[in-house]
């Protein structure tokens, strides 16, 4: 999960389109998540989010940028990583925020 999270985060900073295959397995669920990191139409950035898996496919092109968050597990509340501090992809999480500013999920 480091290793996607700082892939994710590098091609985000400087622009730089990505691509990132992430397959997630647990018990009794398997995903798969292709992850692309690209300009929109109108020259915006965004992630481009699209998984599929047995029960749907999900199309998310809507995530309009990514911030580092520190999540406490007990119930799932993040904080923003202090601006000056360098985030730690094996402790720390990336946020991703649609267009509104709403969590659309945490990596």
């Amino acid at each position: 999960m480091a290793q996607a999270r700082t892939f994710l985060w590098q091609h985000w900073r400087t622009h730089r389109r990505g691509y990132l295959i992430l397959t997630l397995s647990s018990v009794d669920h398997t995903g798969t998540a292709h992850i692309f990191i690209e300009p929109d139409d109108s020259g915006r950035w965004r992630v481009y989010w699209r998984q599929i898996d047995a029960r749907e496919l999900v199309d998310n092109p809507t995530v309009c940028w990514l911030i580092w968050v520190t999540q406490n597990e007990s119930d799932k509340l993040t904080t923003p990583v202090p601006s000056g501090q360098v985030p730690d992809p094996l402790v720390n999480k990336l946020e991703f925020r649609d267009v509104c500013g709403e969590v659309d999920r945490v990596l």
